[in-house]
């Protein structure tokens, strides 16, 4: 895909090729570049699901058909049929499904979101829009984002363990409904 870019030789480090091409040019590389890791990325997060137990399997299953975000309480109270019986077996399932980027735990909330975007969870910053009206969750992630505040972060010498985006206030739709 990346060969019918203006500028790309095969041959060459991608550094050479990017040097010779106008900044337009570099910028649609670099955003295909980021296309194709992301894809990558989301496509072995995808392959990664078939090694997932059991209840991990339920739990993001719930997670992906809910219609917004789920305690992990009210997980275990859906999924009780499922055979659900003690809140360590959700604990467990939730926590496993965050560091592989199945989910994403909402810090404001305490609640959980199956991840909707195909982001490399190791390298980008995820930032969500939580509506305090009807619980609607979108989620974002970008690169130049997370390498702006990565640098910033650095530049102050500060050493992050982790970081939590999230804004807080009403979507669009449920402003049109109240205006």
């Amino acid at each position: 895909m990346l060969d019918n870019v203006p500028g790309r030789d095969v041959g060459n480090s991608s550094k050479k090729a990017c040097s010779s091409l106008s900044g337009w040019d570099r910028d649609r590389l670099r955003a295909e570049v980021l296309r194709e890791r992301r894809k990558t990325s989301w496509n072995r997060t995808m392959a990664a699901r078939d090694v997932l137990t059991k209840n991990q399997l339920c739990v993001l299953e719930k997670l992906e058909t809910a219609s917004g975000p789920l305690s992990a309480y009210t997980l275990l109270d859906q999924l009780r049929e499922r055979g659900f019986r003690a809140p360590l077996q959700v604990y467990r399932a939730l926590d496993t499904l965050v560091k592989s980027g199945f989910v994403h735990r909402l810090e404001s909330i305490n609640s959980f979101v199956a991840c909707a975007e195909p982001h490399d969870h190791s390298h980008s910053m995820t930032a969500f829009a939580i509506c305090d009206t009807c619980g609607q969750v979108t989620e974002m992630s970008d690169h130049d984002v997370d390498h702006r505040l990565n640098e910033w972060v650095n530049s102050t010498g500060f050493a992050a363990k982790k970081a939590v985006i999230e804004f807080r206030g009403t979507c669009a739709k449920c402003l049109a409904e109240a205006a």
